[in-house]
């Protein structure tokens, strides 16, 4: 993740600019206009660019977009200034840059996308806008701040009923015998043995009693986005890095309320890498009790021991939420589509697990062995790759699933909220974060009561550590109490 800082004095409110990526999306140019003393007001404007786009108004009919949000912290306050929030986004005056248009969420951030039909290729949109309540923040005229801009490839998942199990694979669901069930809304579904919903085995709690799983819980018939690829190292760092000491000790393995933590590498606790996660603390930062600076040699590599806790905390500070394995099957197989038996992600059975790296340990490195590697399965390779590894022609060939999201079988299993349980499917609602974490640290957006226990979810599409059959999109696995080492997450939204 590349990092721009630059200081400006519009009239005498300040912004220190910060410019993060993550993968290849790109924000610069960044800028403070048109501050509105009466309103308490003032624009970020900025340019965002990234690769691999598109935007398509047949079979798929869907987009790729830019989530973009914004914290910020008041450097001349000397009893707060260690503490970054959340910019409040205006409903008013935001807008995107030629030819992009946007979608706002009122005072949380806003998707950048293209306003027309457009190839698969690289965008770039200048002079956006976000609008910056500043003063209903508390802000004043006369403050210095610093401001980080933050942005993440999406992708949009169009309305649509879509297959869910495919009748064979592991804790597949099924509507019938051997066959899938039919979403066709999201309404509420009852599940159960002789139910509309149901499994072949006792890995659902509603094979012992059958319940309602809500209208409110997620169900993939709705229009949602979802994060192309899966949380990188540069994304979790740039968490870790607006969060107080307290915060980060919730959100990493090792104990860093210690000076000097415990160990050095705080998301696997050891004192050398470990699987490729390269999350460090900074020992060249450390002073008393200020927020630890961290740090990442492999920035692009998918970000391993995502815990519970984890999921819910990172979702509700990017504004964003945990999606439901419902969600998963409709991303990956799309809407309408015949559910194959023991395919994967890309729609197929055929796979190819990565054994080399190219330009390892780099923002460039690739697959480039075998020739024609489209996933990381099977212990081929030990530890995640770089998001967005797999390079093709082909749907197949880059591992990308029928809406063009990205890993969604191999490299790290994922986590999604999952129904197997009552609580969980009549509580999970919709509602995504607002930027702000609780009082105590965690994620408290309502409805999220029972994600702080593991039972709350399943693993999808199998990692690099699982064997083959837990890469296909029906096969369903329950996730452990323990923070391993091949656990990420993906997040998305309800659509605008």
């Amino acid at each position: 993740m590349n990092l721009l800082q630059k200081i400006f004095a519009i009239c005498t409110l300040l912004l220190i600019g910060a410019q993060l990526q993550a993968n290849n999306i790109e924000l610069t140019s960044i800028e403070l206009v048109d501050k509105d003393i009466d309103n308490g007001t003032i624009a970020i404007e900025f340019d965002v660019a990234w690769e691999n786009s598109w935007r398509t108004n047949s079979l798929e009919s869907n987009w790729d977009a830019a989530w973009v949000f914004a914290k910020y912290r008041v450097i001349s306050d000397p009893e707060n200034y260690k503490i970054w929030n959340h910019v409040n986004v205006a409903d008013l005056g935001n807008m995107a840059g030629t030819p992009g248009t946007i979608d706002v969420v009122s005072e949380v951030g806003m998707f950048i996308y293209a306003g027309g039909t457009v190839p698969l290729g690289s965008v770039s949109y200048a002079n956006n806008r976000m609008v910056w309540n500043y003063s209903k923040q508390g802000v004043g005229d006369d403050d210095i701040v610093e401001v980080k801009l933050f942005a993440i490839e999406m992708v949009y998942i169009p309305e649509g009923g879509f297959y869910l199990g495919d009748g064979i694979s592991p804790n597949t669901f099924l509507g019938a015998p051997n066959t899938p069930y039919h979403v066709t809304s999201e309404g509420s579904i009852t599940a159960g043995p002789d139910e509309d919903l149901y499994t072949d085995n006792g890995f659902d709690a509603f094979m012992n009693s059958f319940y309602t799983i809500s209208d409110a819980f997620p169900k993939g018939f709705g229009a949602f986005y979802t994060m192309k690829y899966e949380l990188s190292q540069d994304q979790y760092v740039e968490f870790l890095n607006t969060l107080t000491r307290t915060q980060q000790n919730i959100y990493t393995t090792t104990d860093v309320s210690t000076n000097p933590p415990a160990t050095y590498y705080v998301m696997t606790d050891t004192d050398v890498m470990f699987a490729r996660n390269a999350i460090r603390y900074n020992a060249a930062a450390l002073s008393d009790d200020d927020p630890l600076e961290f740090i990442t040699t492999l920035p692009n590599v998918a970000c391993s021991n995502i815990y519970k806790e984890y999921v819910a905390g990172y979702a509700d500070w990017a504004g964003l939420r945990p999606l439901t394995e419902f969600e998963y099957e409709k991303a990956a197989r799309g809407a309408e589509v015949a559910a194959l038996p023991a395919t994967f992600a890309w729609g197929t059975q055929n796979y190819y697990a990565v054994t080399n790296i190219q330009n390892i340990n780099t923002a460039d490195e690739y697959a480039d062995a075998p020739v024609n590697a489209n996933v990381n399965l099977n212990n081929a390779y030990p530890g995640p790759v770089k998001v967005g590894a797999f390079y093709g022609n082909t749907r197949e060939k880059v591992g990308a699933s029928y809406y063009g999201v990205m890993e969604m079988s191999g490299n790290l299993a994922e986590v999604y909220v999952s129904p197997k349980y009552k609580a969980t499917a009549q509580s999970f609602t919709g509602a995504a974060g607002n930027g702000i974490l609780g009082d105590d640290g965690y994620a408290d957006v309502p409805g999220w009561g029972t994600l702080d226990d593991n039972i709350a979810y399943v693993e999808r599409g199998g990692s690099y550590a699982h064997e083959s059959i837990y890469g296909q999109m029906s096969t369903r696995s329950t996730t452990s109490a323990l923070r391993y080492n091949y656990y990420t997450a993906r997040f998305g939204r309800t659509a605008p």
